[in-house]
Protein backbone atom coordinates (compact mmCIF):
# COMPACT_ATOMS: atom_id res chain seq x y z
CA UNK A 1 0.00 0.00 0.00
CA UNK A 2 1.53 2.95 -1.04
CA UNK A 3 1.05 6.49 1.54
CA UNK A 4 1.86 9.89 1.31
CA UNK A 5 4.98 10.58 3.76
CA UNK A 6 4.76 13.54 5.88
CA UNK A 7 8.35 15.64 4.78
CA UNK A 8 7.77 17.97 7.58
CA UNK A 9 10.55 17.52 10.34
CA UNK A 10 10.02 18.66 14.31
CA UNK A 11 12.70 20.71 16.18
CA UNK A 12 13.68 21.44 19.30
CA UNK A 13 13.37 25.51 20.60
CA UNK A 14 16.79 25.36 21.57
CA UNK A 15 17.46 24.76 17.45
CA UNK A 16 15.43 27.51 16.51
CA UNK A 17 17.74 30.54 16.51
CA UNK A 18 18.45 32.27 13.78
CA UNK A 19 20.90 35.17 13.24
CA UNK A 20 18.64 36.97 11.09
CA UNK A 21 21.10 39.45 9.68
CA UNK A 22 23.62 37.26 8.50
CA UNK A 23 20.86 34.96 6.90
CA UNK A 24 19.89 37.56 4.88
CA UNK A 25 23.77 38.55 3.61
CA UNK A 26 24.23 34.49 3.02
CA UNK A 27 20.93 34.56 0.85
CA UNK A 28 22.46 36.94 -1.55
CA UNK A 29 25.34 34.64 -1.99
CA UNK A 30 26.49 33.35 -5.56
CA UNK A 31 23.22 34.62 -6.91
CA UNK A 32 23.08 35.59 -11.05
CA UNK A 33 21.69 39.25 -11.33
CA UNK A 34 18.29 38.43 -12.60
CA UNK A 35 18.70 35.51 -9.26
CA UNK A 36 19.19 38.50 -6.84
CA UNK A 37 16.62 40.41 -8.14
CA UNK A 38 13.82 37.48 -7.95
CA UNK A 39 15.10 36.90 -4.77
CA UNK A 40 14.83 40.51 -3.54
CA UNK A 41 11.78 41.45 -5.40
CA UNK A 42 9.51 43.61 -2.74
CA UNK A 43 7.43 41.37 -0.55
CA UNK A 44 4.22 39.26 -1.81
CA UNK A 45 4.27 36.74 -4.49
CA UNK A 46 6.45 36.42 -7.40
CA UNK A 47 6.47 34.41 -10.28
CA UNK A 48 9.48 32.46 -11.40
CA UNK A 49 9.63 31.21 -14.95
CA UNK A 50 12.61 29.45 -15.87
CA UNK A 51 13.29 26.30 -18.01
CA UNK A 52 15.12 23.42 -16.35
CA UNK A 53 18.65 23.51 -14.55
CA UNK A 54 18.38 27.37 -14.42
CA UNK A 55 18.54 27.88 -10.76
CA UNK A 56 14.71 27.95 -9.43
CA UNK A 57 15.26 26.33 -6.36
CA UNK A 58 17.91 27.68 -5.34
CA UNK A 59 16.26 31.44 -6.02
CA UNK A 60 13.00 30.13 -4.44
CA UNK A 61 15.17 29.07 -1.41
CA UNK A 62 17.51 32.08 -1.07
CA UNK A 63 13.89 33.96 -1.22
CA UNK A 64 12.82 31.98 1.86
CA UNK A 65 15.81 32.91 3.90
CA UNK A 66 15.92 36.82 2.26
CA UNK A 67 12.49 37.22 3.52
CA UNK A 68 12.88 35.18 6.86
CA UNK A 69 15.96 37.01 7.78
CA UNK A 70 14.59 40.75 6.19
CA UNK A 71 11.18 40.24 8.16
CA UNK A 72 12.66 38.83 11.49
CA UNK A 73 9.93 35.18 10.60
CA UNK A 74 9.55 32.73 13.03
CA UNK A 75 10.39 29.82 11.36
CA UNK A 76 7.07 27.81 12.17
CA UNK A 77 5.16 30.94 9.83
CA UNK A 78 6.86 29.64 6.80
CA UNK A 79 5.51 27.39 3.95
CA UNK A 80 7.03 26.09 0.83
CA UNK A 81 5.28 23.78 -1.11
CA UNK A 82 6.75 21.71 -4.27
CA UNK A 83 5.67 19.29 -5.90
CA UNK A 84 8.09 16.55 -5.61
CA UNK A 85 10.38 15.15 -2.53
CA UNK A 86 13.45 15.29 -4.43
CA UNK A 87 12.83 19.33 -4.82
CA UNK A 88 11.29 19.74 -1.14
CA UNK A 89 14.17 17.58 0.00
CA UNK A 90 16.93 19.72 -1.87
CA UNK A 91 14.81 22.88 -0.13
CA UNK A 92 15.67 21.74 3.37
CA UNK A 93 18.90 21.31 2.87
CA UNK A 94 19.70 24.17 1.37
CA UNK A 95 18.00 25.97 4.20
CA UNK A 96 19.64 23.66 6.76
CA UNK A 97 22.89 24.24 4.86
CA UNK A 98 22.27 28.35 5.50
CA UNK A 99 20.71 28.60 8.55
CA UNK A 100 20.97 25.31 10.53
CA UNK A 101 19.27 22.85 12.19
CA UNK A 102 16.72 25.47 12.98
CA UNK A 103 15.40 24.86 9.18
CA UNK A 104 14.03 21.74 10.41
CA UNK A 105 11.21 23.45 12.08
CA UNK A 106 10.03 24.89 8.55
CA UNK A 107 6.61 22.99 6.87
CA UNK A 108 8.52 22.42 3.80
CA UNK A 109 7.56 19.71 1.69
CA UNK A 110 5.40 18.69 -1.44
CA UNK A 111 1.87 19.15 -1.78
CA UNK A 112 0.67 15.56 -0.37
CA UNK A 113 2.63 15.56 2.34
CA UNK A 114 1.46 18.96 3.81
CA UNK A 115 -2.05 18.32 2.80
CA UNK A 116 -1.59 14.96 4.49
CA UNK A 117 -0.11 16.57 7.83
CA UNK A 118 -2.27 19.56 7.94
CA UNK A 119 -5.17 16.69 7.93
CA UNK A 120 -3.52 14.48 10.79
CA UNK A 121 -3.15 17.58 12.87
CA UNK A 122 -7.04 18.04 12.71
CA UNK A 123 -8.14 15.05 11.95
CA UNK A 124 -10.66 15.23 15.39
CA UNK A 125 -12.40 18.10 13.43
CA UNK A 126 -13.91 15.90 10.65
CA UNK A 127 -14.04 12.78 12.91
CA UNK A 128 -10.86 11.22 11.38
CA UNK A 129 -8.62 8.81 13.07
CA UNK A 130 -5.22 10.97 12.78
CA UNK A 131 -3.52 7.56 11.36
CA UNK A 132 -5.52 7.37 8.87
CA UNK A 133 -3.79 5.78 5.12
CA UNK A 134 -4.06 7.21 1.62
CA UNK A 135 -5.09 4.78 -0.82
CA UNK A 136 -3.95 5.47 -4.56
CA UNK A 137 -6.54 4.50 -7.36
CA UNK A 138 -5.31 1.37 -8.32
CA UNK A 139 -5.29 0.31 -4.50
CA UNK A 140 -9.16 1.78 -3.73
CA UNK A 141 -10.03 -0.86 -6.79
CA UNK A 142 -8.25 -3.62 -6.11
CA UNK A 143 -9.62 -3.79 -2.46
CA UNK A 144 -13.62 -2.86 -3.93
CA UNK A 145 -12.86 -5.92 -6.58
CA UNK A 146 -11.48 -8.26 -3.43
CA UNK A 147 -14.65 -7.21 -1.26
CA UNK A 148 -16.96 -7.69 -4.34
CA UNK A 149 -15.92 -11.04 -5.54
CA UNK A 150 -15.80 -12.39 -1.53
CA UNK A 151 -19.19 -10.94 -1.06
CA UNK A 152 -20.73 -10.98 -4.67
CA UNK A 153 -19.27 -14.22 -5.71
CA UNK A 154 -21.99 -14.72 -8.59
CA UNK A 155 -22.31 -11.58 -9.27
CA UNK A 156 -18.89 -10.11 -9.21
CA UNK A 157 -18.13 -10.04 -12.96
CA UNK A 158 -21.26 -8.00 -13.73
CA UNK A 159 -20.46 -5.40 -10.89
CA UNK A 160 -18.29 -2.00 -11.35
CA UNK A 161 -15.68 -1.82 -8.28
CA UNK A 162 -15.08 2.19 -9.90
CA UNK A 163 -18.59 2.47 -10.28
CA UNK A 164 -18.83 1.82 -6.04
CA UNK A 165 -15.80 3.82 -5.68
CA UNK A 166 -17.17 6.60 -7.31
CA UNK A 167 -20.48 6.88 -5.39
CA UNK A 168 -18.27 5.84 -2.67
CA UNK A 169 -16.58 9.07 -3.31
CA UNK A 170 -20.05 11.42 -3.57
CA UNK A 171 -21.12 10.08 -0.51
CA UNK A 172 -17.88 10.86 1.37
CA UNK A 173 -17.80 14.74 -0.19
CA UNK A 174 -21.92 14.82 0.70
CA UNK A 175 -20.77 13.42 4.59
CA UNK A 176 -18.63 16.03 4.79
CA UNK A 177 -20.89 18.74 3.67
CA UNK A 178 -23.52 17.98 6.60
CA UNK A 179 -21.07 17.97 8.90
CA UNK A 180 -19.17 21.46 8.60
CA UNK A 181 -23.22 22.50 8.39
CA UNK A 182 -23.98 20.98 11.47
CA UNK A 183 -20.89 22.09 13.05
CA UNK A 184 -21.30 25.81 11.99
CA UNK A 185 -24.87 25.65 13.37
CA UNK A 186 -23.56 24.65 17.16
Amino acid sequence: MSQFQDDTEEVRVEEALVEFQALSATALTNLTKTQHSAVTAPFGPVLILAGAGTGKTRCLTSRIAWVIGERKLSLQHVLAITFTRKAAHEMKERLEHMMGPAARSMNIGTFHSICIRILRDNAEYIDLSPRFTVLDDDEQLAILKEVIAHDFPEDAKSISAAAIRDALERFSIIMVHIRMKRSSSH
